[in-house]
């Protein structure tokens, strides 16, 4: 009897611990897509407003491309302080 109530209270705070474990894993992947969708509209914010000017195309494709490669860095660097 008191191997039974032994083994079905410690059941009990494991079932409560991986629940909130699991609640706690999908609240930072939520949070994490939500960060990721903001840098992403943040940075086609930015490509909105790039000048479509044919004599410019060389000079806005470069911007582009550097603006994507510091946008991704700042992502990782946000990434790490987690």
């Amino acid at each position: 009897v008191a191997w039974s109530a032994h083994s079905f209270v410690l059941g009990t705070l494991m079932v409560f611990r991986v629940n909130q474990a699991h609640s706690r894993y999908w609240e930072c992947v939520t949070n994490v897509n939500q960060v990721r969708g903001k840098w992403f509209n943040a940075a086609s914010s930015i490509f909105a407003f790039c000048s479509s000017a044919d004599e410019k195309a060389e000079d806005v494709k470069t911007f582009q491309h550097t603006l994507v490669r510091l946008v991704s860095m700042l992502y990782c660097a946000g990434l790490r302080q987690l």
